[in-house]
């Protein structure tokens, strides 16, 4: 082992903590509003506006909002269409993904014998497959499978 290897680096140690910390708080940010969400929704009607962060600390949870909300005949109604709609557009995006995914394995793309001509692929798939591309396989692979 060198000297160099056996020292402590600290410009590589602040790195990480600084990257430690700035996912910490992006997490944070993202995480926070589900939170507060989940909270509001277990909280009385008169609770929602204090300064009560903490179930069963500040506040005691309870699902009687819940029961209230799913007892309007109109809540239950548009629960219902959505369910069916979310289930309905789910199956046909999930039917024809599997219909487009067959057709685009069995296209025989042109492909010049040039070996220069490999720039050419990812336009070809762009131009036939669309964001199903852009989303499953990346340009660099495209182009090192197509040689």
């Amino acid at each position: 082992m060198t000297a160099r290897s056996e020292t402590f680096d600290l410009k590589k140690a602040v790195g990480s903590i600084l990257a430690f910390v700035v996912i910490a708080l992006f997490i944070v940010w993202t995480l926070f509003p589900i939170y507060w969400a989940a909270i509001s929704s277990v909280k009385s009607p008169t609770a929602n506006y204090g300064n009560l962060w903490l179930p069963w600390v500040h506040f005691q949870p309870t699902l009687k909002p819940w029961q209230d909300m799913f007892a309007l005949p109109e809540v239950v109604s548009a629960t219902r269409n959505s369910i069916i709609i979310a289930v309905g557009a789910a199956t046909t995006s999930l039917i024809l993904g599997t219909l487009a995914a067959y057709g685009i394995t069995r296209f025989h793309f042109f492909r010049p014998q040039k070996r220069k001509s490999h720039h050419l692929v990812p336009v070809a798939t762009h131009r036939a497959a669309g964001d199903l591309c852009d989303a499953v396989l990346p340009d660099h692979a495209v182009v090192r499978i197509a040689g």
